[in-house]
C-alpha cells in the first residue's frame, strides 16, 4: 500500500527537527528556504531538516527522484499538486 513519496513505510511529518549547523555554514538553509517557500501552507521544512539514517528510505527517495526526471511524469505530479492546492483553497 503507497503512503508517502518521501518514504517507504509511512508518511509521518518529523517532529520538530532541528536545523544541524552544517545546514547555515553551507547556505544549504537558503537552499531549503527557496524550495519550500512557494509551498509555505504545506509546511514541508521538518521533511528536510530531519536526518535520514535508513539506507532503504535513502534509496527509496533516489528512486523517487530518477522517476521525477520523466518530463512525463513530472508533468503529472505537478498538475496534480496545482489541483490539491485548489481543494485546499477551497475547503478553507
Amino acid at each position: 500500500m503507497f503512503r508517502s513519496i518521501v518514504h517507504p513505510r509511512d508518511g509521518t511529518r518529523p517532529e520538530n527537527p532541528q536545523a544541524p549547523a552544517c545546514l547555515t555554514d553551507l547556505n544549504l538553509d537558503q537552499v531549503i528556504e527557496a524550495i519550500v517557500a512557494p509551498f509555505a501552507e504545506a509546511d514541508l521544512r521538518p521533511y528536510f531538516l530531519a536526518p535520514l539514517d535508513d539506507v532503504e528510505a535513502i534509496r527509496y527517495r533516489q528512486e523517487v527522484m530518477r522517476d521525477l526526471e520523466a518530463p512525463s511524469l513530472l508533468a503529472s505530479v505537478r498538475d496534480f499538486t496545482e489541483r490539491m492546492e485548489t481543494v485546499q483553497r477551497y475547503l478553507r
